[in-house]
């Protein structure tokens, strides 16, 4: 979708969503939308001014645009589609430099309407729909897009584009889309696509705050509250309830097994604050975690069922099933004038139980991953032992003055020894490095640490500059098949937010 058709059908969506809850589609005055008694151009003085967000009758439409420039030592091609428009942290296919332009270093750039409307007895509608673009070429978000261009490539091949799997794939709404009711006492309930319990808890205590281009729990949303796949970020058909008593927040979130979202994911979340100081502890289980990636570059058996079934590169994709396991407990304190981070992640993925069937692709039997990929290979035997993986963070923020803030962090990631099968043999990580003659293969045991720094200023309400930078490094398994095995990112941006 390009950027005119996007804004477009934004709008019409946000007059759609304005007539319906304002009740009065043949009294609106084109001079008064938002209903004060004043001129279009009062409200525009009032946005530009930063006085208020934009909201008309109860909805209130709201966006981020965020662009930057990156120069890494090692890296690829820029990705149009992909979460990251390069990989800031270190991929196996991070190779050469590059300096460019960006989108969303910092925050994923947005576009997006929400709205609450009073009902009877203290209770009130409420939605939100949200929708992840690239600012410099207008595409929606899709991560598993940016995943198909590099189908049948080598990781040095010179035509290597960024990539990434994601929750994101291009959809309608690839942000969020749901709807419910909420209440002061008793809480609220929706259902729809939503983030993941998980996902909100761990990125809620990031010190760098889910910057893509400043953190490993930002760059890799795998390990950043996903439970272990990409995808699981965000839920479809997900229903959640969070609530607030006191200083306790509380929140349980469930999704229905569907094909192209595998099997079903229970979770919850339980949290404290007190006079600055907050605590988080998330639990997350997800059965047929989907996590997919570009056609093998040797060809052979994807090609050959990828043609059997008539299907076409640029939709097509494999993927690898498992159950996932994982818990998470975080705190920080706002000290005023600075602010504390640390947190504790556990991920467990063993091969999965697969619910829902995926096989192969046949000429007559064709599965589908979300966006409406199709799904070409199917591994289940990835985790014949769990693959456990843990990581650690700490982190802290301190303002120079309310508009100027500097912020530091440091991840550490680490994996165990896991078996997989080889050839329709069990294979320990010491059997696997004996075939391999020496050379460390990617089920043993590893590690990645991160290390950023970040400085911003808020330059007005709605506009800020930024620039830092990021360095990463993967160990021993976590560097199986890796052409460089660390990297530097320098990012500087901007962002406007409404």
């Amino acid at each position: 979708m390009n950027w005119g058709l996007m804004k477009t059908a934004s709008m019409l969506a946000l007059v759609v969503a304005t007539c319906f809850f304002a009740g009065n589609t043949t009294t609106a005055r084109a001079a008064d939308l938002d209903g004060d008694d004043k001129s279009d151009a009062d409200l525009i003085k009032k946005l530009i001014n930063g006085d208020g967000p934009l909201t008309i009758h109860g909805i209130t439409v709201y966006g981020t645009v965020d662009v930057g420039w990156t120069s890494l030592d090692h890296s690829v091609s820029p990705s149009d589609y992909a979460n990251n428009t390069q990989p800031y942290l270190i991929q196996k296919y991070s190779n050469g430099s590059e300096n460019s332009l960006v989108q969303s270093p910092l925050e994923t750039s947005k576009l997006g309407v929400k709205g609450t409307e009073d009902l009877a007895g203290g209770w009130a509608a409420v939605f939100k729909l949200e929708t992840g673009f690239n600012p410099l070429t207008g595409n929606l978000i899709d991560g598993l897009k940016s995943l198909t261009i590099d189908n049948f490539k080598a990781n040095n091949d010179p035509n290597f584009v960024q990539q990434g799997d994601s929750s994101r794939a291009g959809q309608i709404f690839n942000g969020t889309a749901w709807g419910g009711f909420s209440n002061k006492t008793y809480g609220t309930f929706t259902y729809g696509r939503q983030n993941a319990v998980l996902y909100d808890t761990v990125q809620s205590y990031d010190p760098m705050g889910g910057a893509y281009a400043f953190g490993l729990i930002g760059g890799s949303s795998a390990v950043g509250g996903a439970g272990g796949d990409t995808q699981d970020a965000r839920l479809d058909n997900s229903l959640k309830y969070a609530n607030t008593v006191g200083p306790v927040r509380f929140a349980g979130q469930y999704q229905f097994a569907t094909q192209s979202d595998g099997g079903e994911s229970y979770q919850g979340d339980l949290g404290f604050d007190w006079k600055g100081f907050s605590i988080d502890g998330a639990y997350l289980h997800k059965t047929g975690g989907i996590s997919a990636s570009s056609l093998s570059s040797t060809g052979g058996v994807d090609f050959a069922r990828m043609t059997a079934a008539g299907l076409s590169s640029d939709k097509s994709l494999d993927v690898t099933l498992s159950d996932n396991t994982a818990y998470a407990i975080a705190a920080k304190y706002d000290g005023g004038k600075w602010k504390v981070f640390g947190g504790y992640e556990y991920i467990s993925q063993v091969n999965s139980t697969n619910p829902e069937g995926i096989a192969n692709a046949t000429s007559g039997d064709v599965y589908q991953d979300i966006g409406g990929y199709n799904i070409i290979t199917v591994t289940n035997n990835k985790y014949d032992s769990a693959k456990v993986t843990q990581m650690e963070w700490v982190g802290g923020k301190v303002y120079f003055d309310p508009k100027l803030s500097l912020t530091g962090a440091y991840y550490h990631l680490s994996q165990n020894d896991f078996s997989t099968t080889n050839g329709g043999v069990v294979q320990t990580c010491a059997q696997a490095n004996a075939t391999k003659k020496g050379v460390v293969q990617s089920n043993c045991a590893g590690s990645e640490d991160v290390v950023s720094a970040l400085l911003d200023y808020q330059w007005t309400k709605r506009l800020d500059v930024y620039g830092g930078v990021m360095y990463s490094q993967v160990k021993d398994g976590l560097a199986s098949g890796f052409i460089n095995n660390d990297a530097t990112a320098v990012t500087v941006g901007s962002r406007i937010k409404f």
